[in-house]
């Protein structure tokens, strides 16, 4: 199966429904050729940069030099996906894309990724109902229902902060760049600081993806000035925000 430029995207930014992302990731296992053009457009969505040129022609050369026994439909889609970078890079040029995609979201795009259910494993626990349908949605990448879930939980344990925290990522992955400040926010003043740490790098990570670089540097500088799971990206991130 071909797929659209959108539905690559999709997959990369983990807005597929689970049902499309489970049949796309069977595919990957069992067709190079289709992960090759998976990459490629993970190359344009984030990758457009001093010496992305010279990777992308690389790439390009890789593809010519496949072998004969390759499946057309195969080399198809390659070649879709090439020309579609070629074009992008030729013929528009790199300015419109840059246009299209903000250094700061491609810098977003580039370290934001889900913080894992550390709090229970999915099962079947009747004494937790609520968690469990909070996390299982999490898990399955049903983000719209995992934020109304974890809202619920909010209001079910006020004491412990997990619920906001994981509202918050769910909140990243639905745009709503508002709601995910307000929510790591309101978990790096509480009292339960198993979240803290990890509350502070989204929530920069937010700021820089709502347009607030300012703010974001600033928390960026905090973590890369302590030792930490996040030092080192945050030192990574600071320096391309000089």
């Amino acid at each position: 199966m071909e797929y659209s430029e959108q539905h690559m995207r999709d997959y990369l930014l983990g807005k597929l429904s689970p049902a499309d992302r489970r049949k796309l990731e069977e595919e990957l296992e069992s067709d190079p050729s289709l992960s090759e053009a998976l990459q490629l457009q993970r190359d344009i969505m984030i990758g457009i940069q001093a010496g992305f040129d010279d990777q992308l022609r690389e790439k390009l050369q890789q593809i010519d030099n496949l072998q004969e026994k390759e499946k057309p439909a195969a080399r198809r889609i390659l070649w879709q996906w090439a020309s579609a970078a070629a074009v992008l890079l030729g013929t528009l040029g790199v300015y419109i894309y840059m246009n299209q995609t903000s250094p700061d979201e491609r810098l977003f795009l580039s370290y934001f990724q889900d913080y894992p259910n550390v709090v229970q494993p999915v099962q079947r626990d009747q004494e937790a109902p609520s968690q469990l349908e909070a996390f299982t949605a999490y898990q399955n990448r049903e983000y719209e229902e995992a934020f109304l879930a974890f809202t619920n939980q909010e209001a079910e344990l006020p004491e412990v902060d997990y619920p906001t925290f994981y509202k918050g990522i769910c909140a990243l992955h639905l745009d709503d760049w508002t709601a995910a400040i307000e929510a790591f926010e309101k978990v790096r003043a509480g009292a339960d600081n198993r979240f803290e740490e990890a509350a502070t790098w989204y929530v920069a990570l937010a700021y820089l993806r709502a347009g607030n670089r300012d703010r974001a540097h600033l928390i960026f500088e905090s973590i890369a000035e302590q030792s930490g799971s996040f030092q080192e990206d945050a030192k990574a991130i600071v320096e391309q925000l000089q």
